[in-house]
C-alpha cells in the first residue's frame, strides 16, 4: 500500500513540476532572450508567440507612453482593450501624442493598390476576403477614430504601401508584428525591440517617411502649426 501511494505522490508531483515548468518557462524565455540580446548586441528585448501572448505587455507600455506611434493594416486592433487608454479611457489630464497610420482606400491616378493586394492574399485562406472587404473594415475603423481626430487627441495619416506588418512605437520599445501569405496577423509573432538600436530606428524612419509620403501631409502640418501659434497667443 505504502508503495502504491509513493507512486501516486510521483505522479502528482511530476504533475506540479511540469505545470510550474510551463509557467516559468515562458518566464524564463523572455529573460534569456533580453539578456542573449544584450550579450550579442542584438536589440531584441523579447518575443510573443501570437497577440494574445503581447496584450498585457502591449497594455502596460501604451498606459505609460507619452508617444504612440501605430501603422495598422486595418486597425481593428485599436478598438481593443490594449489601446483603451489612449482612446475612450484616457484621462483628459493625460498628455499623450497619438499617431496612426490606415491605409488609403482612394488612390491617385496610377497608383498601385496594395490593400487590393492583401486583401487577394488573405483571400486564398479565407473566403471571407476577396471582395474588397479590407476596404471596408479600413473605412470602418477611420470613422472610428473620426471623433478621436476631430478633438486633436489623435492624428491620422493614410499610406499607400505593401502591408508588411503592424508597427506600435512607443517611448521605449518597438513592437512589431510581420504578415505573412498565409495566416492572418494575429496568428504572427509579435517581436519587442528596445528604442536605441537599429530596428527600432529603422521602424521610426518607415513611419516618418509614410507620414510625410501621406498627400495630405502638408495640409496636415499646416493646420498644426497655425493651431500651435494659436494656442501660444
Amino acid at each position: 500500500m505504502g508503495f502504491i501511494l509513493n507512486i501516486i505522490a510521483s505522479l502528482i508531483a511530476g504533475a506540479l513540476l511540469l505545470g510550474i515548468i510551463s509557467i516559468v518557462s515562458k518566464w524564463a524565455r523572455w529573460v534569456l532572450t533580453g539578456v542573449l540580446g544584450r550579450i550579442l548586441n542584438i536589440d531584441v528585448e523579447c518575443v510573443f508567440s501570437n497577440k494574445t501572448d503581447a496584450m498585457a505587455d502591449l497594455q502596460r507600455e501604451i498606459k505609460r507612453a507619452k508617444t504612440v506611434r501605430i501603422l495598422a493594416s486595418r486597425g481593428n486592433e485599436l478598438q481593443r482593450e490594449p489601446f483603451a487608454s489612449i482612446f475612450h479611457e484616457r484621462p483628459k489630464e493625460r498628455k499623450v501624442q497619438v499617431e496612426i497610420l490606415l491605409p488609403r482606400t482612394t488612390l491617385l491616378e496610377g497608383e498601385y493598390d496594395w490593400t487590393a493586394q492583401r486583401d487577394c492574399e488573405l483571400s486564398e485562406f479565407d473566403p471571407a476576403f476577396g471582395n474588397s472587404l479590407l476596404h471596408k473594415q479600413i473605412e470602418i475603423n477611420a470613422d472610428f477614430l473620426a471623433p478621436y481626430i476631430a478633438s486633436k487627441a489623435a492624428e491620422l495619416y493614410r499610406y499607400n504601401s505593401p502591408h508588411i506588418g503592424r508597427i506600435i512605437l512607443t517611448d521605449r520599445f518597438a513592437y512589431y508584428t510581420p504578415y505573412h501569405s498565409d495566416w492572418h496577423g494575429s496568428d504572427s509573432r509579435v517581436l519587442k525591440y528596445r528604442r536605441g538600436g537599429d530596428t527600432y530606428g529603422n521602424l521610426e524612419r518607415l513611419l516618418k517617411q509614410l507620414r510625410e509620403a501621406d498627400p495630405t501631409a502638408d495640409e496636415k502640418a499646416e493646420r498644426q502649426s497655425s493651431h500651435d501659434a494659436t494656442r501660444i497667443e
